[in-house]
């Protein structure tokens, strides 16, 4: 897999596990990011309507061994 470039970044070469299955395409979006650098991505999760709020830390590519941060909405 290939992926445009953005501002000079390169496709990360890590252990592939779903190497095999169909891709999915998205389009890169600037994530926001905490002072260390960390990047997160917000969720909503659905059980036949909306049911919960998740947020995920991690690194350029938010994937499968990115973590679950405790929040607090107020």
């Amino acid at each position: 897999m290939t992926a445009a470039p953005v501002k000079g970044w390169t496709w990360p070469r890590w252990n592939r596990p779903y190497k095999n299955h169909k891709k999915v395409y998205q389009e890169y979006v600037e994530l926001n990011k905490d002072a260390s650098g960390a990047k997160y991505q917000a969720g909503v999760f659905f059980a036949y309507e909306a049911s919960g709020l998740g947020f995920r830390k991690g690194g350029e590519i938010i994937n499968n061994m990115s973590k679950f941060v405790g929040h607090v909405l107020v």
